[in-house]
């Protein structure tokens, strides 16, 4: 079969980008690695002009109703008491109102309602190439079966921070770890907390147990998702993991109320956290977008706006008929992206100063933001249009 575009991945970009190319008259081909849905539940927040975006391509009342959220605020708690407190009173006086989104359903959202085929359980093994030029892609079952080509004038990568689409076509990405991995798990919010408002305990006993911080964020529907904070080397010892989990859970009332009887890594599951900028955003025959042109990690809530940004303005590119469309495409996207990427590089600098400075450093920076709250105000700002091609 030959298609206009072939997107492989169907993360929020993608989603993105195939409803807005095949609104365009463009023939349509999502390939979907998984056929069930992800098993890793990640807290996604997506800010003003995201949303106000995604406002404009989808039915405004069933995309509040199904896959956003409002927040409230957000709270921050040490030693078992509430430290900082950003209200929706602060949301607003800002102008900046976060969302918590159901990144699911949002996707599937955008998918049904795109006129283009869909195949789950499908992975590419490879690229087919003419003359230099990517022309399609080789693919098989998930998991192995027979393998067969699907022809396209464009194959566009939305497979994540290991990506296939941009291996094949020489193009590097040096991932830099995080020196703290974080275990996530689903839950249902809890009726003794705030409604709308996500929740952070930072652990008073953070440099002898390696545990740093927990949070919490409400989503759609009455659920949650949460994660625990911890540096890699607890890992190795998992009986030594539980226990130190115990002790951080007994440091507030409420958490062992939350996380339950879920241990790793049956219920909680281990995520290892990389970012990185690729050299190039495609070749002849091939785009990236999202993490397979930039992973991120969760600091400052940048993932999901910058892909559906790259998704908006490569739709842009492609329906203008750009002749040098690689080259358009990467120079409307690099610098905001590059914004964004700083925001986890910063956050690896100070993770990676060893536990005895920074640890003492944790509540001092929470008492900062608690007394100037000027400060939270401008981060705000800041991190909520950092992927825009006009950041504030």
């Amino acid at each position: 079969m030959a298609v206009d575009f072939l997107i492989v991945g169907a993360g929020i970009g993608g989603a993105v980008l195939a409803n807005l190319l095949s609104r365009a008259g463009k023939r349509v081909l999502v390939l979907e690695r998984d056929a069930a849905p992800p098993r890793i539940i990640r807290p996604e927040v997506l800010w003003p002009a995201t949303v106000q975006f995604l406002e404009t391509i989808l039915p405004r009342e069933e995309l509040h109703d199904t896959a956003l959220l409002a927040l409230r605020g957000l709270q921050i708690n040490y030693k078992n008491s509430a430290r900082v407190r950003v209200s929706s009173g602060s949301f607003k006086k800002t102008g900046i109102q976060p969302w918590s989104s159901h990144g699911s359903m949002t996707r599937a959202m955008l998918l049904e309602r795109a006129r283009c085929e869909i195949e789950r359980g499908v992975e590419v093994i490879g690229l087919l190439k003419e003359a230099g030029r990517v022309v399609g892609a080789r693919v098989r079952p998930t998991g192995g079966g027979a393998e067969r080509e699907i022809s396209a004038r464009w194959t566009v990568g939305d497979d994540g921070g290991h990506s296939v689409v941009r291996r094949e076509c020489g193009i590097e990405l040096q991932l830099h770890h995080l020196p703290m991995d974080p275990l996530l798990f689903a839950l249902d919010w809890p009726e003794f907390l705030e409604p709308a408002t996500a929740q952070i305990w930072l652990n008073p006993h953070r440099r002898r147990s390696r545990i740093y911080v927990m949070g919490v964020i409400p989503r759609p529907g009455g659920t949650g998702a949460g994660l625990i904070v911890m540096r890699p080397g607890l890992f190795d010892d998992p009986a030594e993991l539980h226990r130190r989990l115990q002790q951080f859970l007994q440091t507030d009332s409420r958490l062992p109320n939350i996380v339950g009887s879920r241990r790793f890594p049956d219920d909680l599951i281990r995520v290892r956290l990389g970012w990185g900028h690729a050299d190039r955003y495609g070749t002849e025959g091939a785009l990236l977008i999202g993490d397979a042109a930039h992973a991120v990690t969760p600091a400052g809530g940048q993932g999901a706006n910058m892909a559906i940004a790259d998704a908006r303005v490569l739709a842009d590119v492609i329906r203008a008929g750009e002749s040098q469309l690689v080259q358009k495409y990467e120079s409307r996207r690099r610098a905001a992206n590059e914004r964004s990427m700083n925001i986890s590089r910063w956050a690896t600098r100070l993770l990676s100063v060893p536990d005895f400075v920074t640890a003492p450093f944790l509540p001092a920076g929470v008492w900062l933001a608690s007394r100037f709250p000027g400060v939270t105000t401008r981060g705000l700002r800041s991190v909520s249009t950092a992927f825009l091609e006009t950041s504030v």
